[in-house]
C-alpha cells in the first residue's frame, strides 16, 4: 500500500473557474504547488492525481491554486467535499 503526506487541506472554492484556496501544513510551499506539481487529492479510499496549473500565495499558511481540468466551481466543489 502506497503512503502519502498530508500537505493540505483544502478549504474553499474561489470564483467560478474552478480556483480553491487551500491551508498548507507543510513546508517547501514553493515546490510543492508550483505549477506542473502533482497533488494526489484523497476521494472516498482512493488518491486521485491532480498536476497544478497556477498556484499564489496569500498570506500565513493560505493559497490559492487551480488544477487542471478543474475548470468550474461545481468542479471544485467536488473536490471540497
Amino acid at each position: 500500500m502506497e503512503k502519502y503526506l498530508l500537505t493540505a487541506k483544502a478549504i474553499k472554492t474561489i470564483g467560478l473557474k474552478g480556483d480553491i484556496k487551500i491551508y498548507s501544513s507543510t513546508t517547501f510551499e514553493d515546490l510543492r504547488y508550483k505549477k506542473g506539481s502533482i497533488l494526489y487529492l484523497k476521494n472516498n479510499d482512493e488518491y486521485l492525481p491532480y498536476e497544478i496549473e497556477k498556484a499564489s500565495f496569500k498570506g500565513g499558511n493560505i493559497f490559492q491554486i487551480k488544477l487542471k481540468n478543474v475548470d468550474t466551481i461545481e468542479d471544485a466543489e467536488k473536490i471540497i467535499n
